[in-house]
């Protein structure tokens, strides 16, 4: 990471911080005020929390490689578009494919229950031992593509805007449960 989104990131966390009656140290790895800590990017040994970790997913009849592939496809219901989303060589492309689909009419209202149903189905089993091994850690999915939505932005322009964070929320959850 380069000093530049070390300090937007530092700048984010400090932010976050004030949100709490206790005192915080920030460091490389997130917030920690006396026993609490925050995991703010899906990367590294954390890279399972992301959506572009490679796990099968049987959803809707279908196959997918990644969480990613399934929540793209789903935002469709021709079933021919989410096959062809599906096929996507990598999560990327299938995100890509994802923004060319016919929008099913209630996608505004359903995203956040497809994706609850995706993750649920994800983390099942060693993924679901590793979620929980995050133990009382706040998630955030941390990001620079400006995603606000799924995540917090720690782009110089959103240092200031907190995110929403629903993937972030949505891991607590299914970890709480």
């Amino acid at each position: 990471m380069t000093a530049r989104k070390d300090e937007h990131m530092e700048a984010k966390l400090q932010r976050s911080a004030r949100r709490f009656a206790k005192p915080f140290v920030v460091n490389a790895m997130g917030i920690v005020p006396s026993g609490f800590r925050m995991i703010g990017e899906f990367k590294g040994q954390y890279y399972f929390l992301s959506n572009f970790y490679p796990c099968t997913i049987l959803y809707k009849g279908i196959t997918f490689p990644t969480a990613e592939h399934a929540f793209q496809a789903v935002k469709t219901s021709n079933p021919d578009e989410m096959a062809w989303v599906a096929q996507a060589s990598t999560p990327g492309k299938a995100k890509y494919r994802g923004r060319q689909v016919m929008l099913r009419p209630d996608w505004d209202y359903a995203r956040l229950k497809e994706m609850f149903n995706i993750l649920t189905i994800k983390f099942t089993g060693d993924l679901m031992s590793q979620l929980r091994a995050t133990d009382s850690h706040q998630l955030v999915e941390g990001n620079y593509w400006h995603d606000q939505f799924w995540g917090s932005c720690l782009c110089a322009r959103h240092v200031n805007i907190d995110g929403y964070n629903y993937l972030g929320k949505l891991l607590m959850h299914i970890r709480n449960s």
